[in-house]
């Protein structure tokens, strides 16, 4: 951003991943609501500086707390990823082990089918679309 006007507004910004915070880090984003006044409302240099600075340092704050915060996020979802591939493992073998007239006439794949697809997660399992691990929802 070459402007120094559009520069300097934009640390007065909402950061990028905010609405990964809980309820308590949402309030304090407003915060830079009350820095942009202090900026704007400033008559000598040295206050909008100082509102400039406050609001920087404040920001790199908030932008660490996203950054935990999303990094959370995705340890939840791996953690949840890595369950349902468990669980259509286990209802592969389940429906590889049947015998006798449950394992005739697709009933097999009926079977499968009905536990891998109970619901959307498992239904966009890795072993079901070709996603890799590291391609996995978040």
């Amino acid at each position: 951003m070459s402007d120094p006007v559009l520069h300097a507004g934009s640390l007065f910004n909402r950061p990028f991943g905010y609405g990964y915070l809980d309820a308590d880090g949402q309030k304090q984003v407003e915060r830079l609501d009350d820095y942009r006044l202090d900026f704007e409302q400033a008559r000598m240099p040295e206050a909008r500086e100082t509102a400039i600075a406050n609001a920087a340092r404040y920001r790199a704050g908030l932008q660490e707390r996203i950054g935990q915060s999303i990094d959370r996020a995705r340890g939840e979802g791996d953690k949840q990823w890595q369950q349902v591939v468990a669980d259509v493992h286990k209802s592969l073998d389940y429906a590889k082990g049947l015998q006798g007239e449950q394992a005739f006439g697709g009933q097999r794949a009926v079977n499968f089918g009905s536990q891998v697809f109970k619901d959307a997660l498992r239904a966009r399992s890795p072993m079901n679309t070709g996603i890799t691990q590291s391609s996995s929802p978040t």
